[in-house]
């Protein structure tokens, strides 16, 4: 066929669809707009958003929110009806429609996953040690604001709230902050050292007569019961799939690189940029010159990157739970590139519920 007659014809073809696709969305839309004005009964406004859940079941759902929060003039046995047909909607197209999409779904109940970071736990290992110090030899218990922030999450997590999951990065840096690398046994010494603030105020015998290395291990093994209520699948490559979130992240840490050089100053000045990272040849490494958030750090994004853009059952939103301000001075950005929240405190929490 000659090339240009051709491409004409396919280009007009094209065009014929578009026009008709648009029509049809443009005189649904009329109609879903009109039932809703006319106080149409709920079966009716589903009907109509039923008509295009099959070529866009995020869009219909999106109609339903939407028929429901103007829903005040229906009774509470209507508003129920329309509630049940968008969740019944919603668990017949579940698998086709990524977590980072569902925000907006208030009526649904969908939990946000928490996605734990190793601060989190630690600071649970540190409220612990204060509290059986307190108890058992009344040691000096002064709460600490910075503390409180993980039992809100086990609260909400307890009340069915939120789902709470640990990464294999933050088990793994957790443990080496309290185990002797090379034996594999619990350092009570170790752990003394990440309640530095207050230290001055326990007792060091007291501590280690009651912190002993099967306490330490029994604490440890207790926090990660409390936050691991959510795993993955057993499904083979999951590895795999996070690492193939790396183009997109590191796309990300690119297009906001000279927040990560203020950030990496800041951390700097306090000690704690010994591990920052680089891009390079081989992947994103340790480097001197680094400006971007260490390995571990990395891992967290790509998971929660991974997590987002998958069709988990009952999961509303993907959220990293962290102080990190490489997670926290970006967390608008993150949800609008990667799709990924993050919250550092309970007011913020309480913004994905």
């Amino acid at each position: 066929l000659p090339e240009e007659p051709f491409l004409g014809r396919v280009r007009a073809a094209l065009n014929h669809i578009q026009r008709i696709t648009s029509s049809r969305r443009y005189h649904i839309e009329t109609r879903f707009r009109n039932a809703l004005n006319d106080f149409a009964r709920p079966v009716e406004v589903y009907n109509i958003a039923n008509e295009v859940a099959s070529d866009d079941p995020l869009r219909a759902l999106r109609m339903m929110e939407h028929a429901i929060s103007v829903s005040s003039h229906y009774n509470l046995r209507e508003q129920a009806s329309l509630q049940a047909s968008m969740d019944a909607m919603y668990q017949q197209h579940e698998n086709q429609i990524p977590v980072k999409e569902r925000r907006g779904f208030k009526s649904l109940n969908l939990a946000p996953l928490i996605v734990i970071d190793t601060n989190l736990l630690l600071d649970g290992l540190s409220s612990e040690i204060l509290r059986r110090m307190a108890v058992d030899r009344n040691g000096l218990m002064n709460p600490n604001s910075s503390l409180m922030f993980h039992q809100i999450l086990r609260h909400r997590a307890n009340t069915n709230q939120i789902r709470t999951f640990v990464p294999s990065t933050a088990l793994n840096e957790f443990r080496s902050r309290i185990v002797n690398t090379e034996t594999g046994e619990y350092e009570p010494q170790k752990a003394l050292s990440l309640i530095y603030n207050i230290r001055r105020h326990i007792n060091i015998e007291a501590y280690h007569a009651i912190i002993t290395p099967q306490v330490l291990e029994e604490i440890h093994n207790s926090i990660l019961e409390e936050f691991r209520d959510w795993s993955v699948s057993a499904e083979e490559g999951f590895h795999e799939q996070v690492l193939a979130q790396t183009s997109d992240v590191v796309n990300f840490l690119q297009t906001h690189h000279s927040i990560y050089k203020q950030v990496t100053i800041f951390k700097a000045r306090r000690g704690g940029a010994d591990k920052r990272t680089t891009q390079t040849e081989n992947g994103m490494e340790i480097s001197e010159d680094g400006i971007f958030p260490e390995p571990g750090d990395l891992d967290i994004m790509k998971t929660a990157s991974k997590l987002a853009s998958d069709c988990l059952e009952r999961v509303g939103a993907v959220v990293i739970a962290t102080r990190d301000s490489d997670f926290t001075l970006l967390a608008r950005a993150l949800e609008e590139t990667l799709g990924v929240g993050v919250a550092k405190n309970a007011i913020e929490l309480a913004q994905w519920l």
